[in-house]
């Protein structure tokens, strides 16, 4: 009876070594197996400092309008030149804007500046904008609007339309093959992009480009709304046409940064 318990107990340490092995065998072909992250992080100061920058820009904006049934265009340049401040205990930008044939410059508006875990946003006469969120990388996407109402409006010329109608999703991509313009060159810098939404009656598409360490170098946006009254107010009389062709309200604008001071 002894040797059957002894045999029974041998093999039965055997059997549990055996498994013991074929475990830790399995445990490190696991660990081996584990791939590293290839993406880099950034975190959002990376790519929006702040540190009491002067940045100017060369600005190309056209107006959308409509004078009775009649579509307008109004185009025009100019500069502006942001200053980061820090007061009363957060950060700002100062702008100020002239235009393309006077030497004076005039404040036109303030943009508070705030930073919260790690994101920072941006406060525009009441509407407040998520300008960068983290971790960032390429592939990285975020909703710039989730902090204003769709209601939101704006007034140009008389006339009122509601720019975040529908939330801006923005996705960013790093890139390091040097960005170039305006005789200014970055080697790595970030495009924040976000799909545009061409619906029935209004079109938004909006892309931004900073500078790795420099912040802001270019920016482009195209908000416009129509109902077709130049076509007799008809929807599918303009379903064809291109949005310079039918946009009555909204605006579209160019930045460039052209100084860094």
């Amino acid at each position: 009876m002894s040797l059957v318990v002894e045999l029974f107990g041998e093999m039965h340490f055997r059997f549990h070594g055996i498994g013991f092995c074929i475990g830790a065998l399995l445990l490190c072909m696991g660990c081996g197996s584990v791939e590293e992250d290839p993406r880099t992080y950034y975190d959002a100061f990376s790519f929006y400092p702040l540190d009491s920058q002067v940045l100017v820009y060369q600005v190309d904006s056209t107006l959308f309008d409509l004078q009775g049934n009649q579509r307008v265009q109004r185009m025009s340049s100019s500069f502006l030149r942001y200053t980061q401040i820090f007061e009363s205990g957060q950060w700002w930008w100062l702008i100020h804007r002239k235009a393309a044939d006077t030497s004076d410059w005039v404040l036109s508006e303030r943009i508070g500046i705030t930073e919260e875990q790690g994101d920072i946003w941006e406060t525009h006469s009441g509407a407040i904008l998520k300008k960068m969120d983290q971790p960032l990388f390429s592939g990285y996407s975020w909703e710039e609007t989730i902090g204003v109402s769709s209601d939101y409006t704006v007034t140009l010329e008389g006339e009122s339309f509601q720019p975040f109608s529908a939330p801006w999703i923005v996705e960013a991509a790093i890139r390091e093959d040097g960005y170039e313009r305006k005789g200014l060159r970055f080697d790595t810098y970030l495009v924040k992009r976000m799909e545009p939404l061409d619906l029935l009656i209004e079109y938004r598409a909006m892309e931004e480009i900073y500078a790795l360490g420099v912040g802001l170098v270019s920016r482009a946006l195209y908000i416009a709304d129509t109902q077709c009254e130049h076509k007799g107010g008809l929807l599918e009389n303009c379903v064809d046409e291109s949005w310079d062709e039918k946009a009555n309200r909204g605006y579209q604008i160019s930045m460039e940064l052209i100084e860094i001071q």
